[in-house]
């Protein structure tokens, strides 16, 4: 093969190669790195959630329960935050109404929740843990209904 330029002179042609495109990534490298991409972003995740929830645990001043209550409660409320949605009766709360209820959590409430715990006379329930949640979690919510429907603080109000 002899090329010849535009000023007639004349050499021989070295071989062209021609770029290649950058291969394909395989489906194995894909999951990989999709792999690595999610582990990344859960661990983050996870970070986040836990130290949002032991702020949330901070603030109910566990101190004030004794040892066995202490560890109930905080059962209780990892259960709560951790559930991907809460069922009482014929109301389903999806995750994330059930962690913006958490904020509005106290020791006031827990120790409410604590006496109607103590108060219950029923011999067996199923799932203990899980029905201390939901007392938790509905003195919550009634907590809330008891401030509203207050007659002294609505006297107040001038309604």
């Amino acid at each position: 093969h002899i090329l010849t330029c535009q000023n007639r002179t004349s050499a021989g042609v070295g071989t062209a190669y021609q770029d290649l495109p950058k291969p394909h990534t395989s489906k194995k490298e894909k999951r990989k790195k999709e792999k690595s991409d999610t582990e990344r972003s859960t661990t983050v995740e996870r970070a986040r959630e836990r130290a949002e929830l032991d702020h949330l645990v901070r603030r109910c001043e566990f101190d004030l329960f004794e040892p066995e209550e202490q560890t109930v409660l905080r059962d209780a409320i990892t259960w709560l935050y951790y559930c991907g949605e809460l069922t009482i009766g014929p109301c389903t709360y999806p995750q994330l109404q059930v962690r913006e209820t958490l904020w509005r959590l106290n020791w006031e409430v827990l120790d409410c929740a604590l006496a109607k715990l103590r108060e219950n006379d029923k011999t067996a329930i199923r799932n203990t843990l899980v029905y201390t949640a939901k007392v938790v979690y509905s003195t919550i919510l009634e907590r809330g209904c008891d401030t509203m429907l207050n007659p002294v603080i609505n006297r107040g109000k001038g309604r």
